[in-house]
């Protein structure tokens, strides 16, 4: 069935003001190891002006598979860009140089398959290192745009009473298509009884997970897993108003009470 303009625009505006981000412009390569360390190296570029040109050089990189996790970009004249990368990865100036100038990318496009994409970007200079390195959970707290939100009206009615936490590891939950996909699940929770709230994590395992806050007096796991699993989704309108969808989300692995 489909949504009203209205309807989508309300769930959208809902989201976006429960989203914590972080400034400047990033590409995420790839997701590092549980566990490991990540170094930090600066470049400089030129011919990198368009808003896309950041994500065609970090598909550059992904297209390679080596250790290199993530880029940044900084307004400078020449342009900095930060690359995240594996502390065990050599850094390579010649490897760097001939990535960053390569004049053609290979893009997968959705649906499968690919297009040819021509860029133009020039190696400028590899800086001297600062040594910088973090963990790389806080790599992944750095490229994830955590959701929060609660459901007032169902916390004036079940908060306090009970109340308990269902994980849900979810692969992909940083994946463009599924936070796209987030207000509407959101809304989708705040119709089920019993269902407080929800938020995307990071867990002990390093895994991205949702949270479902709810009260025990009228779920558990084997209710939640039968909303998450339903055929339709019902969700609340900009009016108020509550109308059936087809889901936005599927699920395939069970989550469990923490």
């Amino acid at each position: 069935m489909k949504l009203k303009l209205s309807i989508i625009a309300a769930l959208v505006i809902a989201f976006c003001s429960t989203t914590v981000s972080y400034g400047g412009s990033k590409f995420k390569i790839a997701n590092p190891p549980a566990g490991s360390t990540i170094k930090v190296i600066t470049i400089r570029t030129e011919n990198m002006t368009e808003r896309m040109d950041l994500n065609y050089l970090g598909m550059q990189f992904r297209n390679e598979a080596k250790g290199y996790y993530g880029l940044e970009s900084e307004d400078a004249t020449p342009l900095i860009v930060r690359i995240y990368m594996d502390v065990k990865e050599p850094v390579d100036e010649q490897y760097l140089k001939s990535v960053v100038e390569k004049k053609e990318l290979q893009m997968g496009v959705h649906g499968g398959g690919s297009k040819l994409v021509n860029i133009d970007f020039k190696f400028v200079s590899l800086e001297k290192s600062t040594g910088e390195t973090m963990t790389s959970r806080a790599f992944l707290e750095r490229y994830f745009d955590f959701m929060k939100k609660e459901f007032k009206q169902n916390v004036e009615k079940w908060g306090g009473k009970n109340e308990a936490v269902y994980e849900l590891e979810y692969q992909g939950l940083d994946k463009p298509l599924v936070l796209r996909s987030l207000p509407f699940f959101t809304s989708y929770l705040s119709t089920v009884d019993g269902c407080l709230g929800v938020e995307t994590a990071i867990n002990e395992k390093e895994k991205y997970c949702f949270r479902i806050r709810y009260s025990k007096d009228v779920l558990n796991d084997e209710k939640i897993w039968e909303v998450l699993t339903r055929e339709k989704w019902t969700i609340r309108t900009n009016e108020g108003d509550l109308k059936e969808t087809d889901p936005r989300l599927s699920f395939t692995d069970k989550g469990i009470t923490k």
